[in-house]
This record gives structure tokens, sequence and C-alpha cells, in this order.
């Protein structure tokens, strides 16, 4: 099969470029994409998500912490011949709608694509199409409306980014097949800081995939994720933070990152019209510039990795007390029974249940966190 039957997907994390990264921007002949650039070819597809806004504005209240990129660092982006930019996440709305717009016209103008968000539902489910070498690559994104991704979800009249609904996707993916080779459908979900994905994600993931999806790019918990292949179709759950450097938050506090969200994947995908061949480079973000793994660091992390893999295999589960909150919802079922007209008892104890599963989600992360080490080859 020749080379104009093929096409290279390169897929890369979380880009975030302010925070302890400004300082250091306005060096004219800084560049931190110099090493993974030189890997890139002309008519390969360049994929990140972008969790950043280029400009300032109205600040999104009760919302911490708020990222912004000097806009001068889209020549970073070009440097990374960087094609495509899923809006799809929690923080392209943090300074309201007109950044977030801004934030599309210099992506436009720098001729990077880009899609996932919107001044309403029908403007944010507008997909991304790329022709490529005799293949037509179609992009859609969508947002976890958990609270614990906090993400602005658009809505009739509302801007925001597309909610994660199987019926929406279904619905979105079949109108694209009409127009397209291979879909790529980009979610931002999942938990922070933990390597293993929910088994709601992977039964979503094996929905999406039925409904026609050719590849899954899953963002948001900041680590690397196992991955899989569902039917033919890789599903990356998490790529991790590809270039994410500490910043303040509102309050002026440091936000740093533990040492797993330093590291992340890229993924090369060959895509033919029969098939999919892939390679994963581990990369680290340090010192203000992303590095290319070798020797024992690299097999440290394709050694994790599998080890996440294997723990997927056998089922398990970073939500750790699914089994005690089925007891609860029991248990909560049979109060309700036991007190039919006592609607105002009722309703009390409903709040006070629902305020329990946000205290128990709010501990999740630290309780999944210490169980996976359990878990991984280190």
């Amino acid at each position: 099969m020749s080379n104009s039957d093929k096409v290279r997907l390169v897929l890369i994390g979380d880009i975030f470029m302010g925070g302890d990264f400004v300082p250091v921007c306005y060096d004219k002949d800084y560049d931190p994409f110099k090493e993974l650039g030189k890997l890139i070819k002309a008519d390969d597809i360049v994929i990140c998500n972008l969790e950043t806004t280029f400009f300032k504005g109205y600040q999104r209240p009760f919302r911490t912490p708020l990222l912004w990129s000097p806009p001068e660092n889209i020549r970073f982006l070009e440097s990374l011949k960087l094609d495509v930019a899923c809006l799809a996440n929690n923080h392209i709305m943090d300074y309201g709608y007109k950044s977030m717009q801004r934030t599309k016209r210099l992506l436009a103008n720098h001729q990077i694509g880009f899609f996932g968000a919107g001044m309403d539902l029908h403007d944010s489910l507008r997909p991304l199409i790329i022709k490529r070498n005799n293949l037509t690559f179609g992009f859609l994104g969508f947002t976890s409306k958990a609270y614990y991704v906090n993400a602005l979800i658009s809505g009739w009249n509302t801007p925001g980014s597309p909610p994660i609904k199987i019926n929406l996707i279904h619905k979105q993916i079949k109108s694209l097949k009409e127009q397209c080779d291979f879909i790529c459908i980009c979610l931002h979900w999942g938990h922070e800081y933990t390597n293993i994905p929910t088994r709601s994600q992977r039964i979503l993931a094996k929905k999406i995939v039925d409904a026609g999806a050719d590849l899954i790019i899953g963002t948001h918990p900041h680590v690397i994720q196992g991955f899989e292949v569902i039917a033919g179709k890789p599903v990356f759950y998490s790529l991790g933070n590809f270039f994410f450097p500490a910043f303040e938050t509102i309050s002026g506090a440091k936000h740093t990152w533990i040492e797993d969200c330093h590291y992340s994947m890229v993924v090369l995908l060959d895509i033919y019209k029969d098939r999919i061949s892939s390679e994963i480079l581990p990369v680290k973000f340090q010192d203000n510039k992303v590095v290319i793994l070798s020797g024992d660091e690299k097999s440290k992390i394709l050694t994790k990795l599998s080890a996440y893999n294997e723990s997927m295999k056998q089922g398990k589960d970073n939500l750790l007390y699914l089994k005690d909150k089925k007891k609860i919802k029991k248990t909560f079922i049979r109060y309700l029974k036991s007190r039919p007209l006592n609607l105002f008892k009722n309703s009390l104890f409903l709040l006070s249940l629902f305020n329990m599963f946000r205290f128990i989600d709010g501990l999740r992360n630290k309780i999944a966190k210490k169980a996976s080490d359990k878990w991984i080859v280190t």
C-alpha cells in the first residue's frame, strides 16, 4: 500500500502555556517542542487538548483555577505543527464566552483547526473535517457534566462544550459517517490523578465504538491512564499532561503537580483504509520543555502503562466504593417505602444523601490513588 493511502495521527495530551512558563516564553529563540517537532512530518495530523484560553475577560464565578496563556504563545503551537485543538474541556470558558470566541479566531488565523466549544449547543457540535492523503477525518468533542469536572455545558442558548450523552454522540457520529472515512471522538472525562478509568467510562466507550467511532481520546485526569482496543478501535482514556506548567490560583496559592503529572504519552497512529498501527512515545515535561524519554525512564513508564492495562483486564475500577453505594441506595429505597407520607423528612434525607455522595467523591481520588499503587509495577 502506497504512502498516499496512509495518514499519521499524532495524539498529544493537555496543553496549557501560561503560569510559570510566562517569564520564559518571550525568549524568541526558545522552543519547548523542538525535540518532538523533528519527528512530525508536514502531512501528519497533530491533535491536542488545548486546556486554556488565550485571552482574559470576565472571570467565571466560583471557578478556580482560571487558566490563561499569552496569545503570543500561539507560535509554539505552530512550531509543534499543531493541526487540531480540542476545546471540549473545563477551562475554555474560564474567562467567558468572548475570550473563548477570541481564542477560536486566533487559532483560525494561524490555520489551526478546532472543535468542541461554541456559543450554543448547535455551534459547539460543529465537527472539524480534515482531508489528507485520500482519507477524510472527522473530529467531535464532548465534556462530562459531572461536578468534579466542573465544565460549562452548552445549551440551546448558552455557550460552552457539548455534554457527554450517548444519544447525542450517536446522532452526531451517524451524521458524520456520511462524510468521513475515520471519526475521532474526544472526551473530557474521568477523575483526576487516577490511572484506571471507571467501569462506566469503559461501558460508555464501548457504546461509542458501537455507534461508529474509530478512535476515542480521553483527557482530564492529568495523568496517564490505561488504554484498550474495542472491536479493533483504540480507546485512550487519558494521555496525561503534555505541557502544563505550575500556576497560581485566584487566592495566590501555588498549584504544583505531583510527579505522575509530569509524564504523558504521545501516540503515533498510522491510519490506513483497512487497518491501524500504533506506537507510544513516553514524554516528560521538565524545565519548561517536553523531553522524549529513553532508556530506563522510558521502560519504567511503559511498564506502568502495561500494569494499568492489566488492571483493566482484571476488571479493576477506581471507584472503590461502588458496592457500598449500592447498599446505601437500597437502604434509601426501603426508607422511602416505610415513610411514603413524610415528604419533608424524605426530602431532607435525600439532600443529606446527595451531600454524602459528594463527600465520598471528594475523597475518592485519594483512596483510589493509594489502592492503585498496589496494582502498579514500579
